[in-house]
């Protein structure tokens, strides 16, 4: 099955990477969506079609030295610049560091993307994390050719770390909601007529994943 919908939201990022790459300045995209609507697979279409290096950061549910440990592994295994001196043991010692070596030879013309994928992982094991990223952005990605792209799907949580008060406060420079599929999209992904995409609409809602596994002939 191909990709389907998220115009308005690829768009978005487009966008925001277009603004990178005219200003030389950083861009934060604060993306939300509840579990399973297809934010990491909206968010991999983006970066295929990019035209710029990049990593995509999973983060792990585990403590700050094992997260920390897996950031540099991605880093060492993704197209930035940076990549190659990671990967010969070149080893950030903090969360700042670490932010701060991805953006590292990037340029308005090769702007670096970096994903950091549901994010609260990272905070529920670090409650300090969040400062750690707020220093990180005002001090070196926010004035570097950065896109950085902020993912998760505890929409209570991400939305309390823009609470005024809080370190993130006002760091984003746009929030991306991404919503479940309409019955429509369901039927052009699956391939199901509007009778069937509509039932499985109302028994899966419009996620994808679990409209895939839909199949015609069942009933709500």
């Amino acid at each position: 099955m191909g990709f389907v919908g998220r115009t308005r939201e690829l768009h978005a990022l487009e966008d925001e990477l277009a603004k990178v790459r005219r200003t030389g300045s950083g861009s934060f995209v604060w993306l939300t969506g509840r579990r399973r609507v297809g934010k990491s697979t909206l968010v991999e279409r983006f970066l295929e079609t990019a035209d710029a290096p990049s990593a995509f950061f999973r983060a792990p549910r585990r403590g700050p030295d094992e997260a920390l440990r897996r950031f540099a592994s991605t880093l060492a295994e993704s197209s930035l610049s940076v990549a190659p001196a990671v990967g010969e043991g070149l080893a950030p010692d903090s969360w700042v560091a670490a932010l701060r070596l991805a953006a590292q030879g990037a340029t308005k013309s090769r702007p670096a993307i970096l994903v950091i994928d549901e994010l609260p992982y990272l905070i529920e094991q670090d409650p300090g994390f969040d400062a750690d990223l707020q220093e990180a952005w005002d001090r070196h990605l926010q004035g570097a050719p950065v896109l950085l792209i902020a993912v998760g799907s505890d929409a209570a949580m991400m939305a309390a770390l823009l609470d005024a008060g809080h370190a993130l406060h006002g760091r984003p420079t746009r929030e991306l909601p991404v919503h479940p599929f309409s019955p429509a999209e369901l039927a052009e992904l699956t391939g199901m007529g509007p009778a069937a995409a509509l039932d499985a609409y109302m028994v899966v809602g419009g996620f994808p994943t679990l409209a895939t596994t839909w199949r015609d002939g069942w009933s709500p």
